[in-house]
């Protein structure tokens, strides 16, 4: 019998990457994803292990998508898809977003 993932919520996600120190912030600005000590990354430099994605039944506008990524230092973080208000800063970020590799090693493997 397949064991079926417990779906989370976002806040419940949040917390459970607190509780394990990966709550570094990317924030994307136009020259990349930057983290809280102004480190600016560039696509082919991070690794997306994991995406989450949330959505409200209630309110269609509500969708956010949550990355957690990895650095080449090793830090794992998180950057969320929080521009759905803004359609050509969405636009951007969701290029850029595209063009981060997605973990295929199990080394690699993100689980909370």
């Amino acid at each position: 019998m397949e064991k079926q993932e417990k779906v989370l919520t976002l806040s419940e996600v949040m917390e459970k990457l607190r509780e394990k120190g990966y709550d570094h912030e990317f924030k994307y600005t136009s020259e990349g994803l930057i983290d809280s000590t102004g480190k600016k990354y560039q696509s082919q430099d991070l690794l997306i292990l994991k995406t989450y994605h949330f959505d409200d039944d209630s309110n269609p506008d509500d969708i956010i998508n949550l990355y957690i990524i990895k650095t080449p230092e090793g830090v794992i973080g998180y950057s969320p898809d929080t521009y759905k208000d803004d359609f050509s800063r969405q636009s951007v970020y969701s290029n850029f977003i595209i063009y981060i590799p997605k973990s295929k090693n199990e080394a690699d493997a993100f689980d909370l």
